[in-house]
């Protein structure tokens, strides 16, 4: 990274320069020296500050040169436009030593910068993390700095113990801002200015010391905050420069992070990434961070967590899919969490999710050939993880049972849960299935009979006579009798609830264990 004479006049701007660039491959300063009238030949990346009056001893050139100079005489043509030679020319008003000594900071300025650009390039390459770029951006400003992502939360700060205002020692104390602090005209002053700026802020009279903020941005979108405080020495105007550099170099470190590269810049997303790795399950952490952020998800929740490992993000972006689904399911926030968006629903008073949100998500899911799991219904913020989970196994149980389905409900498969778990312990699941089932299976399968189709229908319509026939599309004489078969074969009587629920248990057992496939052309569900 090389200082060009362009960037160099720019940085001289408040003496409103004239620029005639004629010699564009020699653009490069390293260094500045005063013009002389002995000089013959002009080194390469060295700019010579003098005044216009000289330069007619000095053509023709024998060489490239970068010139700065006082205005104390007419600028010929044969300047402007000389092929060897660059100038910049200042007003006459302007001191050359003064003058000489600004190129001389500007000069040192960059040098120090492409160092610091090198080292955090370094870092970048060789995947350090962000905390390891904090560090070097303390190393190079000599002040406390601190990475915090949108939801205030701490991601890394230099070991420094000092003190240096409320706000600052609350917020590298707990890790993130209290809802106090963020309602604070402090702080919401700090973050209009920062938010309305392209580049980072210093902002003076923000408390005991000057601070400097700038925004970390990826595609667009904020994902958190560099703060430096002066505390340790006084603030430059330069060192905004090094934290816009900071700014871009943990930007590139974030992307590589999916979470990240995915949000849609919302305050609340990453704590509801904590709560879902359970890095967060203080409840009065929760509470108050909750608070905080104005989460606005309260009691009896649900999560629906929706499989996006095959998505096509190439026809539709993840974040319109994202959004598409948080205006499908009402009262609910979002995020993309590793192959799932999660979203977090507050089901209200009545504990239950809309049946026209659902039959809408489950249209839509079904469109797009995606899966989702809907878990139970929780109140705590805490047990995220757990109903996460929960959620999840609605997906893969679902999948394994009846793939054709988008939505799977964790209540249709709990007890098939409850068979996996037992499955994992090497358990014979068919020890406890009622063994009157067996010999009805035999029978059919010596007499090629369908009773253990018949008594699966009629245990499905909870013992009603009238609801099986009609499932059977039989004649209700015809279910009578073969419910008195069945009785005969299996030697047990149907009218006690307990050998009922004990048989529709052995039928889910045999389901789950792929011993028993039953065909039926109506719905049993009624």
């Amino acid at each position: 990274m090389r200082l060009s004479i362009e960037t160099l006049s720019d940085k001289l701007n408040h003496y409103s320069p004239q620029v005639f660039i004629s010699d564009k491959n020699n653009l490069s300063v390293r260094s500045a020296k005063f013009l002389i009238n002995s000089i013959t030949v002009f080194e390469p990346e060295v700019l010579y500050v003098g005044k216009v009056s000289g330069l007619a001893s000095l053509l023709p050139l024998k060489g490239h040169a970068n010139l700065l100079c006082i205005s104390d005489a007419d600028i010929f043509p044969e300047y402007k436009e000389n092929p060897k030679l660059n100038l910049v020319v200042l007003p006459k008003t302007a001191d050359i030593f003064q003058v000489f000594s600004e190129v001389q900071d500007i000069i040192s300025t960059y040098q120090k910068f492409a160092q610091s650009s090198e080292k955090l390039l370094d870092t970048l390459i060789h995947g350090k993390g962000v905390q390891h770029i904090i560090d070097i951006g303390y190393e190079l400003l000599g002040n406390p700095i601190s990475f915090g992502d949108l939801s205030t939360k701490i991601i890394a700060y230099p070991k420094y113990t000092g003190p240096i205002n409320s706000i600052w020692d609350e917020h590298i104390r707990n890790g993130y801002l209290t809802y106090d602090a963020m309602c604070s005209p402090e702080f919401k002053n700090m973050m209009k200015l920062v938010n309305r700026s392209k580049s980072p802020v210093l902002l003076k009279d923000a408390g005991k010391y000057d601070c400097i903020s700038g925004k970390v941005t990826i595609d667009g979108i904020i994902v958190g905050y560099i703060t430096v405080m002066g505390s340790e020495k006084p603030l430059k105007t330069s060192d905004i420069e090094l934290v816009a550099l900071l700014c871009e170099v943990i930007s590139l470190e974030m992307q590589k992070d999916k979470f990240y590269k995915n949000t849609k810049g919302a305050v609340y997303e990453s704590f509801i990434k904590d709560l879902l790795d359970g890095s967060v399950n203080d409840p009065e952490v929760i509470e108050k961070r909750a608070k905080s952020l104005e989460l606005g998800l309260r009691e009896n929740l649900c999560l629906i967590v929706v499989d996006i490992k095959h998505f096509n993000a190439q026809k539709t972006s993840l974040s319109h899919l994202r959004n598409t689904l948080e205006n499908l399911v009402a009262y609910s926030r979002s995020v993309i969490y590793y192959d799932y968006v999660v979203l977090i629903v507050n089901c209200g008073e009545k504990n239950t999710l809309l049946e026209r949100d659902l039959m809408l998500l489950e249209e839509f899911l079904a469109n797009k050939q995606l899966h989702a799991g809907l878990s139970r219904h929780f109140n705590n913020l805490k047990d995220i993880p757990y109903y996460y989970k929960q959620a999840l196994k609605a997906i893969e149980l679902g999948m394994h049972h009846n793939g054709k389905k988008a939505l799977f409900i964790y209540e249709d498969y709990a007890v098939n849960h409850l068979l996996d778990i037992c499955s994992d312990h090497h358990v014979d699941l068919k020890e406890f299935c009622h063994p009157a089932l067996f010999k009805l299976m035999e029978y059919d399968r010596k007499n090629n009979t369908s009773y253990t189709q018949t008594l699966y229908i009629y245990l499905s319509h909870k013992g009603n006579q009238i609801k099986s026939a009609n499932a059977l599309n039989i004649h209700r004489a015809s279910i009578a009798y073969r419910i008195e078969k069945i009785e005969e074969i299996m030697d047990l009587k149907l009218d006690n609830i307990y050998t009922m629920h004990f048989l529709y248990f052995s039928f889910t057992i045999l389901e789950y264990s792929n011993e028993l496939r039953l065909t039926q052309a109506t719905d049993i569900s009624g």
